[in-house]
C-alpha cells in the first residue's frame, strides 16, 4: 500500500487522486439530486420548511452551500415527502 511507504510526495498524489475522486462523485450526486428536484418541484413548493418552503430552501443551497450542503438538504427533502 502507498501510504505505508512512508513518501510523504507520493502519499499526498494518492490522497489528490482520492480527493478529485470523491469530488467527482459528489458532483454527479448533486446533479442527480437537482433532477430529482426538478421532477418533485410542486411537492416541494408547497412543504414548510422553516421561513420558507422546501423548494425555496433547496435553491438557497444550490446557490449557496457547499458540496455536502446540497447533498444534505435533498436528503432531508427526500424524507419530508416521502
Amino acid at each position: 500500500c502507498v501510504m505505508k511507504t512512508g513518501d510523504a510526495g507520493l502519499k499526498a498524489e494518492v490522497n489528490k487522486v482520492k480527493a478529485e475522486i470523491t469530488r467527482e462523485k459528489q458532483d454527479k450526486t448533486i446533479a442527480e439530486n437537482w433532477l430529482w428536484v426538478e421532477e418533485n418541484r410542486h411537492a416541494l413548493s408547497l412543504r414548510p420548511y422553516g421561513k420558507y418552503t422546501l423548494l425555496e430552501s433547496i435553491e438557497w443551497f444550490y446557490k449557496n452551500a457547499g458540496r455536502s450542503g446540497k447533498i444534505n438538504i435533498i436528503r432531508a427533502a427526500k424524507k419530508a415527502i416521502a
